[in-house]
């Protein structure tokens, strides 16, 4: 380092040479060299702590992991980045996994007509908002595996059929009579984020289809929930 900055010295001498303006005496860039010296000392020092820190967080987080190993036993990997030779860690968050679930309920009778919707108007279970209780919709919050159930159950002298749609498409389908049966039909399906299921009468059935609900015999419902 010092046989660096004697070379400096001698080329600024030579360009500045006869000029009495300017002082380049040797005791005043010998003070200069001990402050820079200073200044890198003090810097390797703050650099040496920060990098024991690092080390103390990292040895923290690994037994962190330990604990929150994925269903195989393999532990979560981490990213990290080089800087002046040493790695330093960015650990990942531990983000509990998202919870959706609703369940919804008819609590009075209503006549269905050609593709109408079936409007169910008491929300029993909401978690995570993603079931539109105006319109009787579910959209996915999130990409995974979810599991819709539905029952249905016709008024007195009625023939009624009803659809699980996904983004229209059919996925699952309900049928109830005039014999006070009561039909289910449950289904597990694939959703992007963005995805619509509800349940709807059927476009093909024409006239009077009349299903039943009451507010103490809610039987028609509609749930889901994210499995996965």
């Amino acid at each position: 380092m010092a046989t660096t900055v004697c070379m400096i010295i001698v080329g600024l001498t030579l360009v500045v040479a006869g000029d009495n303006s300017h002082d380049f005496s040797s005791n005043g860039y010998s003070s200069d060299i001990v402050v820079l010296k200073r200044q890198i000392y003090s810097l390797q020092r703050q650099n040496s702590e920060i990098l024991r820190q690092n080390e103390e967080i990292l040895t923290k987080y690994e037994n962190i992991i330990k604990l929150f190993g994925n269903e195989d036993g393999e532990q979560n990997s981490f990213e990290s980045v080089y800087c002046f030779h040493s790695q330093i860690y960015f650990i990942p968050a531990i983000v509990p996994p998202t919870t959706v679930a609703f369940s919804a309920a008819l609590k009075h009778s209503i006549q269905l007509g050609q593709d109408q919707i079936v409007e169910f108007d008491k929300v029993v279970t909401n978690i995570g908002n993603a079931f539109d209780p105006r319109h009787s919709h579910f959209t996915a919050p999130v990409t995974g595996i979810y599991l819709f159930s539905g029952s249905l159950f016709a008024q007195g002298g009625n023939t009624v059929h009803v659809d699980i749609v996904k983004n229209g498409n059919a996925i699952g389908y309900l049928y109830a009579d005039s014999n006070q049966q009561i039909s289910t039909k449950t289904v597990v399906v694939a959703l992007e984020r963005g995805d619509m299921v509800w349940m709807k009468h059927r476009g093909d059935q024409i006239g009077k289809a009349l299903i039943y609900g009451s507010p103490a015999e809610q039987f028609n419902t509609f749930s889901g929930v994210l499995i996965h």
